[in-house]
């Protein structure tokens, strides 16, 4: 009987290391996906600036960065 209870605490235990390590991850992962996308508008916004065409000028954002595609250059 106490081999099993101790097996049953162990594997909870286990379990439970194993939940906030995949909490950890998520959580890093959020981090990083909010990290990119306001580097990717900053990135736009710079571009916009410099190009003085604003009705001429469409975006495309890809996953690394914004690129602006104007008619006019």
């Amino acid at each position: 009987m106490q081999q099993r209870k101790r097996k049953r605490e162990r594997k909870r235990k286990i379990e439970k290391t194993e939940d906030m390590k995949r909490e950890e991850q998520r959580r890093k992962r959020k981090s990083i996906a909010r990290r990119r996308k306001s580097l990717r508008q900053n990135e736009y916004w710079q571009k916009r600036r410099r190009c003085l065409h604003f009705d001429l000028v469409k975006v495309q954002l890809t996953r690394s960065s914004a690129k602006l595609i104007c008619g006019f250059h």
